[in-house]
């Protein structure tokens, strides 16, 4: 099982991915849809996307712009920033990481910047590509 901190590094701090599907369950689980471009090194031969899964179980998402931001049913999103961050100093904190987007529903008139954090108990990739 990988943390966060480990998806950020394998998948280039999920810079410039696009954020395809956003799926509230009523667990408290997060489902989030990614294809990230593994080509980050500057290789000649094009882009590699890879569409990866992560699921977050037990999950609260705070809204880092107060702007009433609770997820989205459409459109999509590009992911400029993902940060590892924690819910506070204490010994039982929460990992979290915290998604600066630019959300786009599709029509030319919403777009808006998204600052969100999502806090978890637990958290899990799903990468058929991944070579364990």
């Amino acid at each position: 099982m990988m943390s966060i901190s480990e998806v950020l590094e394998e998948y280039y701090g999920l810079h410039d991915a696009s954020l395809d599907g956003w799926n509230w369950a009523d667990s408290d689980r997060l489902v989030l849809e990614i294809e990230v471009n593994m080509n980050q090194e500057g290789d000649t031969e094009g882009d590699d996307f890879r569409q990866i899964i992560l699921i977050f179980d037990g999950c609260t998402l705070i809204d880092g712009l107060n702007e009433g931001f609770n997820g989205f049913s459409t459109g999509d999103a590009t992911i400029l920033d993902a940060t590892e961050v924690k819910e506070s100093t204490s010994p039982t904190t929460r990992q979290g990481v915290e998604l600066a987007m630019n959300y786009n529903n599709y029509d030319e008139k919403y777009r808006r910047f998204v600052l969100v954090k999502i806090f978890f108990d637990e958290f899990s990739v799903i990468d058929p590509k991944r070579q364990s």
